[in-house]
C-alpha cells in the first residue's frame, strides 16, 4: 500500500493498552509484555491458557519486520533499529523515483550491523507514480523491441549486484500487488503475468550471474489479498519452469483477512504438497491496519498468528518512513509498539510453547506468544487484547526445568501515541507463586474506574477541551514530516490546550468504552 493521508483527530489508535505476563525460576528476573496488573480477577473476565510441556517448534521472530522501515542512513538510529531486532524490511528500489528516501543501499549499512538477515526490494518502485505506471502495464514505448519493465529490473538488479556489500541477502520483489495494477483480470491477464514473470525472473539471475554472485532470490507474486487461483496457477506455472519463487509474498492489510490467515496458510502448503515441491518461506511484506501501529496490543493480534505459522512479515507503511511504520517514536525514540518489538525480538533462542486464547483467529481479541528457554530457566507471555480482566493459566510447569516455585513479573507498556516517547515500562506486578500439579495462574486486572480523558479528567464521558480563544479560521491541516525528524521529540503543551492524554489504566490491551 501506498502512503496513506492521516485521519486528524482519530483516537481509535490512541486508546488502546497492551498487556502482558512473564514467568520465570525463582533466581532469574525476567521480562513481561503491556497492561496493568492487580488482584484477582473480577467476574467476567477473560482466561487464556498456557502448556509449557507443549512446544511448538523454535521461535522464528520474523514478523518484526517492516516495509520503508528506514529511510536514510540513522533514520533510526541505530539503538532503535538494534533494540527492535529488525531481520526482514522491504525497501524502495536503489534510486527509485516512488518515494524521496527509503533506497535499499542508502539503508542496508545500518540494516545489517543490527539483526537484518534479509533485504527485500520492491523493484516496481522506479516509477514515481502510484498505481505504477498509472495501473497500466508498460509496453515497448522506445520501439526497442523489448518490454519496457526489463530495462528497469536490469538497472535495479544490476545496481545491487555492483554495489551492495551484502548481495546475498537480497529479495527482489519484480510484483508489487500486481492484483490491483497491470494484472487486475486474471482471466484476461493470466498467461501475460506468467509470462512476464519468466522474462523478469530471467532478466533478475542474468544479471546475478553475469557478477559470479550465484542464484538471485525473487520474492512474488506480491498481490494485495490472498487468492488461490491466481497462487495456485503461479506456483504449478513456476514449478513447470524451474522458477519457483525464494519467498512466497503476499499481504494482510484487511481485518478479515486475519480471520482467514491460518487456513490461507493450510491451502498453501496443500499446493505445494501436491506439486511435490518443499516448503517455501512466506514473508507477508505488509500487514496491519493503520490504527494497529503504535498500540501493541493491536500488533500481538497480528503477531501471534504469524509466529505461530513461522513466517516472516513486515508492518504496513501508512504515514512516513523511517519510523519502523509507526512503531518507534521518530528518530531515536521508543514508543509502546516499539517496546513489543524489543520483547518479541527478546525471545530470540526460545522455543515456542502452545497457547490456546478464548477464540482463535480474530481481530480486537485476547491472543498471547509464549516461550520456554529451558537453558535460562525462563518462561514468557506476551499477552494483549481484552477489555476484561485477564487470567493465564500455566500448566506443564517441569520441576526439574523451574523447581517448585516461581518468581512471576509483569511490565506493563502503556500507551502514549504513536509518536510519544516511552520509557522502560515499569514493573507493576512481582510476586512469587507456588507450583501446584505442575501448574500456577496469573491474574492481569484491568482498573475498575473509567479511563482518563483526553485532558487527563476521570469523568465519563470525557468533557470537553477549553480552548483559550475561538477563532473562525479553519485549522490547518497536519501533514506527515518526511523524513523522520532527526532529534528526539519533547513533548510541548501551549496555554489552553489539552496535555498529552495519560492512557495508562486499563490494562489488557483495552478499548475502553464509547461515550
Amino acid at each position: 500500500m501506498r502512503q496513506q493521508q492521516r485521519r486528524v483527530g482519530s483516537r481509535r489508535g490512541l486508546v488502546a493498552s497492551a498487556v502482558a505476563g512473564s514467568l520465570a525460576a525463582s533466581a532469574l528476573g525476567v521480562v513481561g509484555v503491556v497492561g496493568t496488573a492487580g488482584p484477582a480477577a473480577a467476574a467476567g473476565g477473560e482466561t487464556i491458557e498456557v502448556d509449557l510441556g507443549q512446544a511448538t517448534g523454535a521461535f522464528r521472530g520474523g514478523a518484526s519486520g517492516g516495509l520503508y522501515a528506514l529511510s536514510d542512513e540513522g533514520v533510526p538510529s541505530q539503538s532503535v533499529v538494534n533494540g527492535a531486532r529488525i531481520t526482514n524490511v522491504s525497501q524502495k528500489s536503489p534510486d527509485g523515483e516512488q518515494h524521496p528516501n527509503g533506497d535499499a543501499l542508502e539503508v542496508e549499512r545500518s540494516f545489517f550491523a543490527g539483526a537484518g538477515e534479509d533485504m527485500y526490494v520492491y523493484l516496481q518502485d522506479d516509477y514515481p507514480d502510484w498505481p505504477y505506471h498509472g495501473g497500466v502495464r508498460p509496453g515497448d514505448e522506445d520501439g526497442d523491441g523489448s518490454w519496457d519493465y526489463l530495462d528497469v529490473v536490469r538497472t535495479a538488479v544490476e545496481k545491487v549486484a555492483t554495489t551492495s556489500a551484502h548481495p546475498e541477502a537480497y529479495v527482489f520483489i519484480p510484483f508489487n500487488e500486481p492484483d490491483g495494477q497491470w494484472y487486475q483480470d486474471w482471466g484476461a491477464m493470466r498467461d501475460r503475468f506468467l509470462a512476464d514473470w519468466t522474462a523478469t525472473y530471467d532478466v533478475i539471475q542474468d544479471v546475478y550471474a553475469a557478477h559470479g554472485l550465484g542464484h538471485a532470490r525473487v520474492g512474488g507474486p506480491g498481490d494485495a489479498v490472498w487468492h488461490e487461483d491466481r497462487t495456485r496457477d503461479l506456483l504449478t506455472y513456476a514449478s513447470a519452469q524451474d522458477e519457483m519463487p525464494d519467498v512466497f509474498v503476499f499481504h494482510v492489510l484487511q481485518d478479515w483477512s486475519l480471520d482467514q490467515f491460518r487456513s490461507n496458510m493450510a491451502t498453501y502448503r496443500g499446493i505445494l504438497d501436491g506439486l511435490g515441491e518443499p516448503e517455501v518461506p512466506v514473508n507477508v511484506t505488509e500487514y496491519g491496519l493503520s490504527n494497529d501501529m503504535g498500540t501493541p496490543a493491536y500488533l500481538l493480534q497480528w503477531m501471534s498468528v504469524l509466529e505461530d505459522e513461522k513466517v516472516d512479515a513486515q508492518t504496513a507503511y501508512w504515514n512516513y518512513a523511517g519510523n519502523l511504520d509507526d512503531n518507534s517514536s521518530r528518530t531515536n525514540g521508543a514508543n509502546p509498539g516499539w517496546w513489543l518489538l524489543k520483547w518479541y525480538g527478546d525471545l530470540a533462542g526460545s522455543d515456542t510453547v502452545e497457547v490456546t486464547p478464548p477464540v482463535l483467529n480474530r481481530l480486537r481479541s485476547l491472543q498471547a506468544i509464549a516461550t520456554v528457554d529451558r537453558d535460562d530457566r525462563e518462561a514468557t507471555v506476551l499477552v494483549g487484547g481484552s477489555t476484561q480482566d485477564i487470567t493465564v493459566d500455566v500448566s506443564g510447569v517441569d520441576a526439574v526445568t523451574f523447581g517448585g516455585r516461581l518468581h512471576v513479573q509483569v511490565r506493563a507498556a502503556r500507551l502514549n501515541g504513536k509518536e510519544g516517547d516511552t520509557l522502560e515500562p515499569p514493573v507493576v506486578l512481582a510476586q512469587d507463586v507456588d507450583v501446584v500439579d505442575g501448574a500456577v495462574s496469573v491474574t492481569i486486572r484491568t482498573r475498575s474506574t473509567p479511563p482518563p480523558t483526553r485532558c487527563g479528567s476521570r469523568r465519563w464521558p470525557p468533557r470537553r477541551c477549553r480552548s483559550p480563544r475561538r477563532s473562525s479560521t479553519p485549522r490547518r491541516p497536519r501533514t506527515p514530516r518526511w523524513p523522520a525528524p532527526r532529534s528526539t521529540p519533547t513533548t510541548t503543551t501551549s496555554p489552553g490546550s489539552c496535555p498529552p492524554r495519560p492512557v495508562v489504566t486499563w490494562a489488557g490491551s483495552t478499548t475502553p468504552p464509547r461515550p
